[in-house]
């Protein structure tokens, strides 16, 4: 199961699903079973309460879900929650770290 969780504004992701998601006929809907906006949410990480909403409506359970970011101040939230964690703060980062 894939999910996205993006601090963004309505402006920002309609110019990402415009233009960054498309892939042949692909959207952003076929890439992840749901998208959790932050300007939607009203709620903004790295605060408990974005990452505990997403878990409750993904039905999901922390100690089971890897969050991935780029920033190490969600993941340190993410982790106190008990989601495991990979800061991707480097584009070479993915071969590395596990």
């Amino acid at each position: 199961r894939l999910f996205l969780l993006s601090n963004t504004n309505d402006m920002h992701w309609n110019k990402c699903v415009e233009h960054y998601f498309p892939y042949e006929e692909f959207g952003v809907d076929d890439y992840f079973e749901k998208t959790f906006l932050s300007y939607e949410m009203h709620l903004i990480k790295p605060s408990e309460a974005i990452f505990q909403e997403v878990l409750a409506q993904a039905g999901i359970i922390a100690e089971e879900t890897l969050f991935v970011d780029d920033s190490k101040e969600n993941c340190d939230t993410a982790n106190r929650l008990g989601i495991r964690t990979f800061d991707n703060r480097n584009d070479d980062d993915w071969l590395s770290g596990f």
